[in-house]
C-alpha cells in the first residue's frame, strides 16, 4: 500500500480526495467486501463506474429500471461507507469507445426495441433525452460529489464511427443544467464539479 493512501484518523491536511474504484480482486462476495473494506479503511472518495450498457427505453419513458441494473446500483450504495464521498462515473459510449452505448444486457425489452435504439444517433432528440434521464437519475441515487458523465469522450475521435460533434452535442445539452452543478467539457474527459 502507498503511504500516501493510508486514511488518518485525524482530519484531513490535503486540498484533494483519494479513492479507488471497488473493483475486486476477483468476482467473489469475498473480494467484493473486501474492496470496500479497502474503500472505508483508506479511502476518502470511491469512484463508482456504470460501463456495461444503457437501459435506453427505460431511461427515456421514466419507467423503473431492470430488476438487474437496480440490484447493482441499490448494491453499489449500500456497500459505499458512510462519509465516503462518490464520484460517479458513466458513458454514452459503449466499452471499445468506437460507437454508442449499447442497451443493457439484461433488460427484458424485445429486440426491435435495441435494434431501434442501435440505430439512434447520438444526436438524435431521444438519445439526448434518454441519456439526460439517465444521468439525472443516477445522480439523484447516488448523490455524488463529482460525475465524469463522459467517460474517455476523447477516444471517439481517434476511432469512432460517430462523429465527435454529435457527441459533444449530447454532452453540451447538460451544461448549466442542474442546479448546484456545473458540467465542464475538456479534451480527454467531462466531468461534473
Amino acid at each position: 500500500m502507498l503511504p500516501g493512501c493510508r486514511k488518518e484518523k485525524q482530519e484531513l491536511s490535503r486540498s484533494f480526495y483519494m479513492g479507488v474504484t471497488p473493483w475486486p480482486a476477483d468476482f467473489t462476495i469475498a473480494e467484493v467486501d473486501s474492496a470496500y473494506r479497502f474503500v472505508e479503511q483508506h479511502c476518502d472518495i470511491i469512484s463508482q463506474h456504470l460501463d456495461d450498457g444503457i437501459p435506453w427505453e427505460e431511461a427515456l419513458n421514466g419507467t423503473p429500471w431492470p430488476l438487474e441494473f437496480q440490484n447493482n446500483i441499490n448494491f453499489r450504495k449500500a456497500k459505499t461507507p458512510p462519509g465516503i464521498k462518490i464520484f460517479l462515473s458513466v458513458s454514452a459510449l459503449s466499452l471499445t469507445r468506437k460507437d454508442k452505448s449499447g442497451y443493457f444486457d439484461s433488460a427484458a425489452v424485445s429486440p426491435i426495441i435495441k435494434d431501434r435504439w442501435t440505430a439512434r444517433s447520438f444526436s438524435s432528440p431521444e438519445v439526448i433525452q434518454a441519456y439526460q434521464n439517465y444521468l439525472f437519475r443516477l445522480i439523484d441515487h447516488f448523490e455524488p460529489l463529482y460525475v465524469n458523465f463522459g467517460v474517455e469522450s476523447n477516444l471517439l475521435s481517434i476511432s469512432g464511427a460517430e462523429s465527435p460533434l454529435s457527441v459533444l452535442v449530447v454532452y453540451g445539452q447538460f451544461y448549466g443544467r442542474r442546479v448546484g452543478f456545473w458540467f465542464c467539457l475538456c479534451p480527454a474527459a467531462t466531468t461534473l464539479y
